[in-house]
């Protein structure tokens, strides 16, 4: 009996230093991941990341790490597995609804991204990015004064993008407080609910290029009949109402300029091919290293607000065929803001320039 009692007493010594043996590797490993999740070094981060939940794959929050890897990469096909994973072992937290409303704003999937940031935020949530991305989606369902509302907040909370949207479009510059609120959008209202059906402005509303006047519409001529296109009469048969000949929109002119801009020593950028000369208001933090060097060219179409709606990898000017730093230059690229424009939409390319090591 007592040479059963120290036998079982030994596996079970040696089962518990095993265990300990694991859970150091996992700890150290995780701590490695960590480290280079912080220091921007995603791809390693992510291997490192893969270990610790090929070993323990409910250890602490390294299925969330690795999705904040992968949606810093634009993985976010892999950031949602990741995260579907985590609720299934761990539950419904605030950071995993984060990383859902966020890849769901990135995806465009605005009314998705609205629900998990809402829930993320009512879960005690309080990054400013939140409140950024709730904004540009509300905006993308025009939601407008609520969209003012959030970027208020998130510029309070000293989120520059989110300052520069509230100060452009809701006609406010944003105090140091979170409840400055947003006026209202012609023809929409004032924030606290009231309306007006005849808002005024103290200047005339910009027209694009080719329409006259204050409010974009063609005047009508008085003393005389309106013009019509050759051949056709001013009488249509129909109570005798008279043909209004709206003049077409111009052409657009191409910009031939040509924007180059020195990050630092390994990154040059190379805005051209139509929005050389459209002034840029900001440019995001960009960190690239690689070993070897060459051109990622993305060709990005940015819209009257400045605002870059999308962006593709130019297969043809780019030489270099590094996913994640494809991946990145991609991300990159749609965080871009330009001046305002009379054109709706204008086509360019940012050829992201690498030295290497």
């Amino acid at each position: 009996m007592l040479k059963y009692i120290i036998t079982s007493l030994l596996v079970a010594a040696t089962l518990f230093s095993y265990a300990q043996d694991v859970e150091d590797e996992v700890g150290f490993i995780y701590i490695k991941a960590e480290y280079l999740l912080e220091t921007q070094r995603y791809s390693e981060a992510i291997k490192q990341f893969d270990e610790v939940i090929r070993i323990q794959s409910d250890y602490k929050d390294a299925l969330l790490k690795r999705a904040e890897a992968k949606y810093a990469m634009a993985s976010f096909r892999g950031v949602r597995e990741d995260v579907m994973n985590y609720i299934k072992t761990k539950g419904v937290s605030g950071a995993a609804l984060t990383m859902l409303g966020l890849t769901d704003y990135r995806q465009g999937n605005y009314e998705a991204a609205l629900n998990s940031l809402n829930t993320a935020l009512a879960c005690g949530s309080s990054d400013a990015e939140l409140y950024f991305a709730r904004g540009e989606s509300q905006l993308a369902l025009d939601m407008f004064a609520d969209a003012c509302g959030n970027w208020n907040h998130a510029a309070a909370m000293g989120h520059n993008k989110a300052r520069l949207q509230a100060n452009k479009y809701c006609g406010d510059v944003v105090a140091n407080k979170p409840n400055s609120g947003p006026r209202p959008m012609p023809g929409q209202g004032s924030a606290g609910g009231t309306t007006s059906s005849t808002p005024t402005q103290s200047t005339p509303i910009p027209t694009k290029p080719g329409n006259t006047g204050g409010t974009g519409s063609v005047p009508k001529p008085t003393g005389g009949p309106i013009p019509t296109k050759p051949g056709s009469t001013t009488d249509s048969g129909m109570g005798g109402q008279d043909e209004v000949i709206v003049p077409e929109k111009p052409t657009q002119p191409f910009d031939n300029s040509v924007n180059e801009i020195e990050v630092d020593e390994d990154l040059t950028l190379i805005i051209k091919n139509g929005l050389g000369g459209r002034e840029l208001i900001q440019q995001p933090n960009i960190l690239i290293l690689s070993d070897e060097g060459g051109t990622v060219a993305i060709d990005i179409v940015v819209n009257e607000r400045g605002r870059v709606d999308s962006a593709e990898l130019n297969t043809t000017a780019s030489t270099l065929r590094t996913a994640s730093i494809i991946s990145l230059a991609t991300r990159k690229a749609k965080e871009f803001w330009f001046e305002k424009s009379e054109w709706d939409e204008m086509e360019g390319t940012i050829l992201f320039v690498i030295s290497g090591r």
